[in-house]
């Protein structure tokens, strides 16, 4: 996961964060809305929201 973050210029990364975001769990969207004062706890949720969201990119890539 962390190769593939890495290996996005930061450009490619802002979209892929959006993408995340916006394809994200509820709740998991909403703990980091509320926590976004808070970087601590929100780095945690966008930490989530993006290693769930490549991963089901990586399946999807391996799966083709």
């Amino acid at each position: 996961i962390q190769a593939y973050w890495d290996a996005r210029s930061p450009a490619e990364q802002e979209a892929l964060k959006a993408e995340a975001l916006s394809q994200a769990n509820p709740f998991f969207q909403s703990q980091y809305r509320r926590n976004e004062n808070n970087p601590e706890f929100a780095e945690r949720y966008l930490k989530m929201i993006l290693d769930t969201h490549i991963t089901a990119l990586l399946e999807q890539q391996a799966s083709k």
